[in-house]
């Protein structure tokens, strides 16, 4: 992927799950269609890239962010790592230095 000249919003999430997070099913974005079109409009607005902040804790799917970008012509820039360090999985807080 190049980056292209134009609007870089620096934080956004194309899709995001917090509902295992909060226990609340509200927190849910994976509406596909919807996010398409709005991606569509912001790129006939000039947004040419997108930093996609959702993490492994968010559920992060790159498929899905892979399909929204193909469609929608605006390069995505995913995160990786973790959410807060109250969420880290015991792999990374057991883990040592080797």
């Amino acid at each position: 992927m190049t980056f292209i000249d134009g609007i870089t919003y620096m934080h956004e999430h194309t899709t995001i799950d917090l509902s295992r997070l909060k226990n609340i099913d509200d927190t849910n974005l994976n509406c596909f269609d919807e996010t398409v079109e709005e991606f569509k409009k912001l790129y006939a607005k000039g947004v040419r890239n997108i930093v996609d902040v959702t993490n492994l804790d968010m559920r992060r799917n790159p498929l899905y962010v892979q399909k929204v970008a193909e469609l929608s012509k605006i390069n995505i820039i995913q995160a990786t790592g973790f959410y807060q360090d109250k969420f880290l999985p015991d792999f990374v807080t057991d883990a040592s230095v080797e």
